[in-house]
C-alpha cells in the first residue's frame, strides 16, 4: 500500500481518538493508528505525491465529531490513481 494513505489513516484515527470521550472507543482507535504506523513503515512504496496532489485543507470534525480526513485521503488517492 501506500506509505501516504497509511499515515492519512493513522493520522485519522489520532483525531478520533482525541475526540472521543469513550475509554474503548479511544483503545480502538489507538490500536488502529498503531497498526497503520508500522504497515506504513513497512510499506513497499514511498510516499510520492508531487505538491499538487497534497491537499492544504486542514482537517475539519463535523458534529460527530469525525474527522473530514476520510474524505481527504479518498480525494488523494483519486488525485494519484488519476495521475498515475
Amino acid at each position: 500500500m501506500d506509505r501516504q494513505y497509511l499515515l492519512s489513516r493513522m493520522n485519522a484515527s489520532l483525531i478520533m481518538a482525541n475526540k472521543t470521550e469513550d475509554s474503548i472507543a479511544r483503545l480502538v482507535h489507538l490500536d488502529l493508528a498503531g497498526r497503520y504506523s508500522v504497515a506504513a513503515a513497512a510499506a513497499e512504496t514511498p510516499s510520492v505525491l508531487a505538491p499538487d496532489h497534497v491537499s492544504t485543507k486542514p482537517i475539519q470534525l463535523n458534529e460527530a465529531g469525525a474527522a473530514d480526513a476520510q474524505q481527504a485521503g479518498f480525494e488523494a488517492g483519486r488525485a494519484r490513481r488519476a495521475a498515475g
